[in-house]
């Protein structure tokens, strides 16, 4: 009766050769009809396998705990590849999550977005496993906005990234938070009837958090590319210390013909002010007022002979300082307007970069301060 929980009542029989043992099957026939204890197949094999294993090691204790600790290892082992690709199974032969308990397909919920819902969410890498935890690489962030640029009305533009960023950023929060609702639907599936188990609760928060990160991690950066106007193309944590600089993953040119011939424009992708070859007959020529700071298209486009009055002007409405940023190891840009004076280069990360102190914790630092690692009094990241 232990092994079974007290749920468990035991049946005299008479001999096989007395009438009574013949009505007795029957009754019991009966009984089992009416009880049906297993969902399907599977789960009746799953619960004959932890039996047999218990009374092979003679381990009369009850079932309960080796039930529960049966569907967490089974969870446990699908757990990654279903937030990185929302399924099961390896990647070459990838199926939709089940409920381990019933065997019920769990499949991602519509959206009511035409394009979010084009985009199947079985087999789409959001991140990578790293220890556990979701990474997302470069690479994968930039294959996620071409499956999404490829599902968005044809662009005209030399990134859609500049003409449908808003468009690209809000699909693919979508799709993040699509996927993280899929599979909390599944694990709670899963654990149904455990809910109050403590086991399942610390798990199911882990859960959580694991799913947390993956809708922090997966988004676009939202800088500027560091060489032309166009939005950086990599993940949002890429520019943390010793992180890639911005960058939108084209040639930087602009693809628009000059305003006065028919060549290119010589300037960088999204500059504002006029398309110029930067032939002398065309514009001034001369080096701009803020030639060397970033953003500036360096020559002045200004009128040919242009009045000394007026400086010597490239066209860019912004100009910003070409200094790195001042904290230690940043390799981002200052964000600093050019000719402001300021004696601290600041990019425009207003939140420190670091990972925290603790250790295994692998969430950012939560402190606005992009400079508190400098301050003599700082107590670490947390």
């Amino acid at each position: 009766k232990v092994l079974y929980g007290g749920k468990v009542n035991i049946v005299c029989f008479p001999g096989i050769s007395q009438g009574k043992f013949y009505r007795q099957i029957k009754d019991l026939k009966k009984e089992i009809r009416e009880c049906v204890p297993y969902p399907n197949g599977t789960a009746f094999m799953t619960n004959i396998k932890l039996l047999m294993s218990k009374i092979a090691l003679l381990d009369w204790t009850s079932t309960s705990e080796a039930k529960i600790a049966q569907r967490v290892s089974a969870v446990q082992a699908l757990l990654a590849v279903a937030w990185r690709c929302g399924g099961s199974g390896p990647v070459q032969d990838l199926r939709e999550l089940v409920d381990v308990h019933s065997n019920a397909a769990v499949i991602a919920a519509e959206t009511g977005d035409a394009v979010v819902d084009g985009i199947s969410d079985l087999g789409l890498v959001m991140a990578e496993d790293r220890d556990g935890f979701p990474d997302v690489p470069p690479r994968t962030i930039e294959q996620l906005v071409v499956k999404i640029q490829a599902s968005l009305p044809e662009s005209t533009c030399k990134s859609a990234l500049d003409q449908d960023r808003a468009k690209v950023v809000s699909v693919l929060d979508a799709l993040v938070q699509r996927r993280c609702d899929k599979v909390l639907r599944w694990f709670d599936a899963c654990m149904s009837g455990l809910e109050r188990n403590q086991q399942i609760s610390t798990l199911r928060r882990e859960v959580e958090g694991t799913l947390t990160m993956l809708r922090d991690r997966c988004k676009l950066c939202v800088a500027q590319c560091a060489n032309c106007g166009l939005p950086c193309a990599l993940p949002i944590q890429h520019s943390g210390l010793d992180g890639d600089l911005h960058d939108c993953g084209t040639d930087h040119k602009c693809d628009s013909q000059c305003q006065f011939c028919d060549k290119a424009c010589s300037s960088y992708a999204c500059h504002t002010g006029k398309h110029s070859c930067g032939d002398s007959t065309h514009v001034c020529g001369e080096l701009c007022m803020h030639h060397g700071s970033r953003n500036c298209r360096s020559f002045c486009t200004r009128e040919p002979g242009h009045s000394d009055a007026e400086p010597h002007h490239c066209g860019t409405e912004v100009h910003y300082c070409p200094k790195a940023c001042s904290l230690k190891g940043c390799k981002q840009p200052c964000n600093e307007l050019a000719g402001n004076d300021h004696s601290r280069c600041g990019c425009k990360e207003n939140h420190c970069t670091l990972k925290c102190s603790f250790k295994n914790c692998t969430h950012p630092c939560a402190n606005d301060d992009h400079f508190h690692s400098m301050n003599s009094d700082d107590e670490g990241c947390l």
